[in-house]
């Protein structure tokens, strides 16, 4: 008996033992690159589940990828998604990010007493907020996956950049699974024809991703790394994404002149924060139903880019609809802050878990990463300090789909982590 087979008879016996194995290759040949992670990954026994990442520098390649992963590797399910570029550890064991670098990334997963539901919400799907349970209901194959899925602790969901109901998907997912956490991105965007979502032996557009129960969950975590500047304002004036007036102490002004005025108040830190970079944090109030029926309203700032200003009136144009009566606050970005974040809210997850997790997930803003910014966040190198033996998948993503206070929302210029781990008994 040579080694590797040695090696699967030892896995096999241990058939029942949970694992995560992964595998990252950044070379530029997709072939290449397949068979250096499958050579990793080889001699294991049937994985329960498969997640791909893969840089959008092989897009034109994105048809061939899925024949050439099932010759080689054992999976029950898969799903993955093209990304800006995948985050993971080299051969020295430290986080790293490869992002606009060719680069393919697959992890493999058993998870014993696991109940694991794929699904595949289409493109074209329509979503009836008078009956938002009824599209994930539809998603599941059977009857029976429906109704168990009311509870179901966790779930990982990928969205096409084609996909115009996003929000409404992340609404009817908190409608649907109240007792759930969520994480998920937006992949990115490619010319092509096709999508840009793997699930199974499909390519393919709208959302994917599984839902998962019995022993095993997903702790999250978004951290944001940016500081708000001046007070919250409240929404006056407004035409779908375009800021005409707010409102300060029942003063209005317009965004530019609100900035003006601000830009004196501000101390010398704070300017040069302003100075590098500047968003819109936007109220994103969510509603959330409990099992008793309760209803929860859960209202915090998600992080939007600005688009424009006309200077002939002050207004401001960003990457979210506004709405009269919503409230505003300008942010910028912060390092302090963002390591701070990470350090407490990873601490908090693990002191939470108790049981080491079994792998680290991380699905971060193209707009976080090194080369997009020029700055060195830190976010890989400083977390690498606490979880540098955990298994790290993860990638670089048009959105980001993570919870706060336990409501899902669309992020930008966000890193939402995952922590998987086993569930403590009741």
């Amino acid at each position: 008996m040579n080694i590797n087979s040695f090696f699967e008879f030892i896995l096999n016996r241990q058939g029942s033992s949970s694992y995560c194995f992964n595998a990252l290759s950044k070379d530029p040949s997709l072939d290449k690159a397949v068979e250096e992670v499958c050579a990793k990954l080889k001699n294991l026994p049937n994985a329960d589940i498969a997640i791909l990442l893969i840089s959008s520098n092989f897009a034109s390649d994105y048809p061939r990828l899925l024949p050439l992963l099932k010759r080689k590797l054992k999976y029950k399910i898969l799903i993955g998604s093209g990304v800006g570029g995948v985050i993971g550890s080299n051969k020295d064991n430290l986080f790293e990010e490869n992002f606009n670098i060719p680069s393919l990334s697959v992890t493999l997963l058993k998870l014993p007493d696991a109940n694991i539901v794929p699904f595949h919400i289409p493109e074209d799907a329509n979503i009836d907020m008078d009956n938002p349970g009824k599209v994930w209901k539809d998603c599941f194959k059977n009857i029976k996956d429906a109704k168990n899925s009311m509870t179901f602790c966790s779930a990982m969901m990928f969205v096409d950049p084609s996909m115009t109901i996003t929000n409404e998907l992340i609404s009817s997912f908190d409608f649907s699974f109240p007792k759930s956490n969520l994480i998920g991105g937006i992949a990115t965007y490619h010319p092509f024809s096709y999508g840009s979502l793997f699930l199974d032996d499909k390519l393919c557009r709208g959302a994917i991703g599984f839902v998962i129960n019995g022993e095993w969950r997903i702790e999250t975590l978004v951290t944001k790394g940016v500081k708000p500047l001046g007070p919250i304002l409240e929404v006056h004036s407004v035409q779908k994404n375009i800021l005409y007036k707010v409102k300060e102490n029942n003063k209005l002004v317009s965004p530019i002149e609100f900035l003006q005025q601000l830009i004196g108040d501000l101390s010398v830190g704070e300017l040069n924060l302003l100075q590098k970079s500047l968003f819109l944090g936007v109220e994103n109030k969510n509603m959330k139903i409990t099992s008793q029926g309760k209803l929860l309203y859960d209202g915090t700032f998600v992080v939007r880019d600005l688009l424009g200003i006309d200077p002939t009136n002050g207004a401001l144009a960003i990457t979210d609809v506004l709405t009269v009566g919503q409230k505003v606050q300008f942010h910028s970005r912060d390092t302090e802050i963002s390591k701070k974040e990470i350090e407490i809210g990873i601490k908090k997850l693990l002191n939470k878990t108790g049981d080491k997790p079994i792998l680290t997930l991380l699905l971060s803003c193209i707009g976080r990463s090194n080369s997009a910014t020029g700055n060195n966040y830190g976010d890989l190198q400083y977390v690498n300090n606490f979880l540098g033996t955990i298994p790290l998948c993860g990638g670089f993503f048009q959105g980001e789909i993570g919870q706060i206070n336990g409501n899902s929302h669309l992020h930008s210029y966000s890193s939402c982590w995952g922590l998987l781990v086993k569930r403590k008994p009741e």
